[in-house]
């Protein structure tokens, strides 16, 4: 892809390329610092920080935190977190923060590196601990990489920052958009819908039920099972989906789906919801989803989608569950909320004036998707030699 020459290539370990920084500051308030940074700051995969915490509502972090600098969340490190920093900040003492050895490496390419598979990898097989497995920098350092001169790395750093602000546009562009369509959709559940006949779902859907139910359909073996991991990139293909063994599962009956149908998540993420494909048809569906059938002749599947994706739905849905002692969704508050019900024909109008923001989103999904496969395969290709 990229044609390296890697001739010239020189193996170094981590520890003579980086070093740990342990400044500490005390007095944090007084030296100006304003910005926080935990594990949880630290978002998966990705590149940069999109958020902190404030020094302000109060720490009793020390460990300082500077511009050009990358953090590593040393706590279970399969979560991938990892980022350049731009800001002066203080950060968690689960967090490492690597600074690069002036002519040695990098600083821009520093954190493309420690996202590499190799890296991971290394940083796995160093973790211990069963409930909360961390690494250590005495283990990280002895990581092995072969890496060019420094004006080369700079150069394949130009190139992966170009290729990761790009993907961070088209993502922020599908975020808007998504907010956008939203938005709108609340306002016309609060406004000109308002005149439409309200309905519960669970009279307009009765039907309506969990992923594991008894009495239920009986499962067989080699039936396929969509759970809520399946659906958070969108409908997956039916053959990715896991398999059921009957040997293992034979004590539940689960519902099976048909085309049309909208699965709810009522545990974790609660309210999210997917309409069910032709090709996910006769699927069963795992414990943390429930079913609200397919009715066609009264409200499009996409319809009730987006009256359910609305904040005043999700707020009601959210908040019902955090209600109880095991934060999950009971379908009687499901059935019990009432919505606009307007005539077939003013739901397809709806529907098909959201179909250019929806093709929107897909086009901003879709080349963030491709960016964010670009920046692994070129990560896979520079640091392929490491080990």
């Amino acid at each position: 892809m990229l044609n390296l020459d890697r001739s010239t290539w020189k193996t170094h370990r981590f520890g003579e390329l980086v070093r740990n920084s342990n400044e500490s500051v005390k007095n944090v308030a007084d030296r100006g610092i304003e910005h926080l940074i935990a594990l949880e700051h630290l978002d998966p995969g990705e590149i940069t920080l999109s958020r902190y915490g404030r020094v302000a509502d109060g720490t009793t972090f020390t460990r300082r935190v500077r511009p050009g600098q990358t953090l590593f969340g040393k706590r279970r490190a399969y979560q991938r977190k990892a980022a350049y920093v731009e800001v002066d900040a203080i950060c968690s003492g689960d967090i490492l923060v690597f600074e690069a050895i002036p002519d040695r490496m990098s600083p821009r390419l520093l954190p493309f590196l420690v996202h590499s598979e190799a890296f991971f990898d290394h940083t796995l097989g160093t973790s211990a601990g069963s409930l909360s497995p961390r690494t250590s920098w005495k283990a990280l350092a002895d990581f092995e990489v072969a890496l060019p001169e420094i004006d080369e790395q700079e150069r394949v750093a130009d190139l992966l920052w170009a290729i990761e602000e790009h993907r961070l546009a088209a993502t922020g562009q599908a975020e808007a958009l998504l907010e956008a369509e939203t938005q709108r959709w609340e306002s016309l559940v609060t406004g000109s819908l308002r005149a439409a006949r309200s309905q519960k779902i669970g009279d307009a859907f009765p039907g309506i039920c969990y992923g594991v139910v008894q009495p239920g359909d009986p499962v067989d073996s080699g039936t396929p099972l969509i759970r809520v991991t399946d659906l958070e990139g969108g409908a997956p293909e039916a053959s990715k989906l896991k398999i059921i063994d009957v040997a293992i599962d034979k004590q539940y009956q689960r519902s099976r789906v048909s085309a049309g149908d909208v699965l709810v998540s009522i545990v974790g993420t609660i309210g999210r919801t997917w309409t069910v494909t032709e090709e996910l048809a006769g699927a069963n569906i795992a414990r943390a989803l429930a079913k609200i059938p397919a009715q066609p002749e009264k409200v499009r599947p996409n319809y009730l989608r987006a009256v359910l994706a609305t904040p005043s739905y999700q707020a009601t849905l959210v908040g019902s569950a955090f209600e109880t002692a095991r934060k999950t969704l009971n379908l009687s508050v499901l059935r019990e909320l009432e919505i606009p019900v307007p005539d077939m024909a003013q739901q397809d109008r709806l529907l098909a004036s959201a179909l250019v923001l929806e093709e929107a989103i897909r086009v901003s999904q879709e080349a963030a998707q491709s960016a964010q496969t670009l920046r692994d395969a070129l990560l896979q290709e520079v640091f392929k030699g490491s080990s």
